[in-house]
């Protein structure tokens, strides 16, 4: 049997105003992002962070492909939407789901 690879999931720190990525580092090292962050940030440039989502992750971390890790996603939220009122919630303000 092969070995499958997988791209480790990884935090992404992004100028909003260019929306270039200026770093991208694994998870494990996400201290780096949000000191670089911070530091981007008193020179005055505008950024925003980009974490990998639990779904993200557990599909980067079982080899999904691209489409196989968009029909979770889609069955994740199916499966939410059906639980109102519990532990999984709609963000009303950024009408986006929280997960």
């Amino acid at each position: 049997m092969m070995a499958m690879s997988c791209k480790l999931p990884t935090i992404r720190v992004i100028d909003i105003g260019t929306d270039q990525v200026l770093m991208e580092v694994p998870i494990e090292e996400a201290e780096k992002a949000y000191a670089f962050i911070a530091e981007m940030e008193e020179m005055g440039l505008d950024l925003k962070i980009e974490n990998p989502t639990l779904a993200d992750t557990l599909s980067q971390s079982l080899g999904l492909s691209s489409k196989q890790a968009a029909d979770y996603k889609e069955s994740m939220d199916h499966e939410l939407e059906d639980h109102d009122g519990s532990c999984c919630f709609k963000d009303e303000e950024a009408d986006k789901k929280v997960h």
